[in-house]
């Protein structure tokens, strides 16, 4: 069981490519067994 679940959403422009991607933050945090796992998703923006 984590205690803390973070979600954050992060536009970042991917060169050459005038598209925006939206970045996808993830971390779990279990604090009682020093455990903690992160990572990032990418998928592309809605739009042009």
């Amino acid at each position: 069981m984590f205690d803390e679940l973070l979600f954050k959403l992060v536009p970042r422009p991917q060169e050459p490519s005038e598209r925006l991607y939206n970045i996808v933050q993830v971390k779990f945090i279990n604090p009682w067994h020093g455990t903690e796992l992160s990572g990032e998703l990418t998928y592309p923006a809605e739009g042009k």
